[in-house]
C-alpha cells in the first residue's frame, strides 16, 4: 500500500460524494 495510492481512493470517494451532493442541490433548484 502506497500513501498515494490511499490519497487517490480517499480523494475519489470524496469526489464521488461531492459530485452526489452536487447532483441533488442542482435538482433541488429546478424543482424551486
Amino acid at each position: 500500500m502506497s500513501i498515494i495510492a490511499d490519497v487517490a481512493s480517499i480523494g475519489t470517494a470524496i469526489f464521488g460524494v461531492g459530485f452526489a451532493v452536487w447532483i441533488t442541490i442542482q435538482l433541488f433548484k429546478k424543482a424551486d
